[in-house]
């Protein structure tokens, strides 16, 4: 998996607990498209699936193209795309959709420079429908870095409601999502 770290956020994948509570404040099961940042291995993906009415209705960027193949053969019914969180409006816009009701994000944003994170933070604004949501995870220590910093400061200045969980300690290591709405 560590092939090429800068590929990869994390050393172990997300626990199931974390991915179960993202899947359900970004409100997958109510949402009538979904997408899914830096799948990765798929440990968030398998409680999107679960929750979402309709999986192929769900489109997932990956930027590491062995993860892709994994993802494509493990979930057929959804769509994989080896594509940045950069493009996520354009991708989207390929496809003939405009708006995309919820995000949920595995990328690791604290290890991101500013730059970056204002840049996919924006793509995300502009394609989230009114009332839409993002829902990312950070790891307890991030906001003690500054970029963990740095990317909480990003997501306040680009939406007008940003509510933090409660530590999801079933996790390693322990964490809490951020949910951003439009």
């Amino acid at each position: 998996m560590m092939q090429n770290p800068s590929d990869v956020g994390a050393v172990l994948k997300s626990s199931r607990n974390l991915a179960d509570h993202m899947a359900t404040t970004a409100g997958v099961r109510e949402a009538d498209l979904v997408v899914e940042y830096g799948p990765g291995t798929g440990a968030i993906t398998q409680s999107i699936v679960e929750q979402a009415p309709d999986p192929s209705k769900i489109h997932c960027l990956e930027i590491n193209v062995t993860f892709v193949e994994l993802l494509r053969r493990q979930y057929p019914l959804i769509h994989v795309h080896n594509d940045s969180a950069t493009d996520v409006c354009q991708c989207l816009s390929n496809l003939g959709h405009t708006s995309v009701d919820a995000i949920v994000s595995g990328l690791p944003f604290s290890m991101f420079d500013s730059a970056l994170q204002n840049e996919i933070i924006s793509e995300t604004h502009n394609v989230l429908a009114p009332g839409g949501k993002f829902v990312t995870f950070i790891y307890c220590g991030s906001p003690y870095l500054p970029k963990g910093r740095s990317f909480q400061n990003n997501l306040s200045k680009h939406f007008k409601s940003v509510e933090k969980s409660q530590v999801i300690w079933k996790n390693f290591p322990p964490a809490y999502t951020l949910c951003a709405t439009k």
